[in-house]
């Protein structure tokens, strides 16, 4: 919609009148929405013992979960999530080119087929982390992706390289499905709000970092290979973040 707008209406009208849409949007949206009775649990539902030690003992205010050195570790995790994931999108025609040397016209087939991924990833790894918790959920969506972009490089058939795609671009739509109910457990679900919004700070400056990485790297290195290595040597080490943090407990 936005490419047919552009092309009628160029590209500061396409803003405005998306803009318009959005607003529309999210007002109707919004009327819909109110938060459950104070203390509200799904019928017949009793956390475990490994859901309860896994939880926040208060609600955290914003000032106090800043002051705790979790908070900065979920904004670290969901950084380096996010790097990855986005400098993929960002350069996701240009890989698939090179990579696979297809067309532009199928290189935008496949960017359409792998973006779902983004969507699918956000339902899929936000219901893996109610079953496995949050902290074994990032660690497998940081091994997986290790492994993925260590063999991206090398892939050469579309269908695969479309496949491989898709799911690295789950486990980016992933870390913005499950990281609130991380946060939530951690500080307390009524103000994960500020405490949350805060922290996706951390989304916007790996949205910068990411694909201006990426795309340095590749006019330095002249190929994709040594960036996507990089980005798979960067995520074997952020598999400790999620291994090492621990809910926070609060001191009398």
């Amino acid at each position: 919609m936005a490419t047919r707008l552009i092309q009628s209406v160029g590209v500061l009208a396409t803003f405005a009148y998306l803009g318009i849409a959005y607003f529309i949007v999210a007002i109707i949206a919004a009327l819909f929405m109110q938060n459950p009775p104070e203390g509200w649990q799904p019928e017949g539902w009793t956390p475990t013992a490994k859901e309860t030690s896994e939880r926040a003992t208060h609600d955290y205010v914003l000032s106090e979960a800043l002051k705790t050195w979790q908070w900065w570790v979920l904004g670290l995790i969901l950084f380096l999530n996010t790097t990855t994931g986005i400098a993929v999108i960002s350069q996701e025609a240009p890989i698939f080119q090179e990579l696979t040397r297809v067309s532009a016209i199928v290189a935008g087939g496949m960017v359409g087929i792998a973006s779902l991924g983004n969507a699918v990833g956000r339902v899929f790894w936000a219901w893996t982390s109610d079953l496995v918790t949050r902290r074994v959920t990032f660690g497998a969506m940081f091994v997986v992706q290790v492994l993925l972009f260590w063999f991206l490089p090398q892939i050469t058939a579309s269908s695969i390289m479309t496949i491989v795609t898709f799911v690295i671009l789950m486990c980016y739509g992933g870390g913005f499905g499950t990281m609130p109910a991380f946060t939530a457990d951690y500080f307390g679900s009524k103000n994960v709000g500020p405490i949350y919004g805060l922290m996706l700070t951390a989304w916007s400056f790996a949205s910068v970092f990411g694909p201006l990485y990426i795309a340095r790297m590749r006019e330095t290195t002249r190929n994709y290979g040594g960036p996507l290595r990089v980005l798979a040597a960067a995520l074997t080490v952020s598999i400790l973040s999620p291994i090492i943090v621990r809910p926070p407990r609060r001191e009398r």
